[in-house]
């Protein structure tokens, strides 16, 4: 059974973006001597997608970052914990 719409009731105008994005992609390495194949998944997915990597300490010594693609933003331990902070109980209350 179909539904009437309401009477009156006005329509929004949506504008779509003509041009289609690549789709997003995060890949992850850990410490597992699978690593030695991250830098030819992050070149396969760069042709086609958005890529964004996270690697951790151990999983760079499997990896050759000079083989990354140049455009590929590779997040590390070093990075997240040297922008962690303490945070102040006292302030908190």
């Amino acid at each position: 059974m179909a539904y009437p719409e309401p009477q009156g009731a006005d329509r929004e105008m949506v504008k779509v973006n003509p041009t289609p994005r690549k789709p997003r992609v995060l890949l992850a390495a850990s410490g597992s001597v699978a690593a030695i194949k991250f830098g030819n998944l992050c070149h396969c997915f760069s042709e086609w997608a958005e890529v964004k990597a996270v690697a951790t300490k151990a999983s760079l010594h499997f990896i050759d970052i000079a083989s990354l693609p140049k455009d590929l933003k590779l997040y590390t331990d070093e990075e997240e914990w040297s922008s962690w902070g303490k945070i102040d109980c006292w302030r908190i209350m």
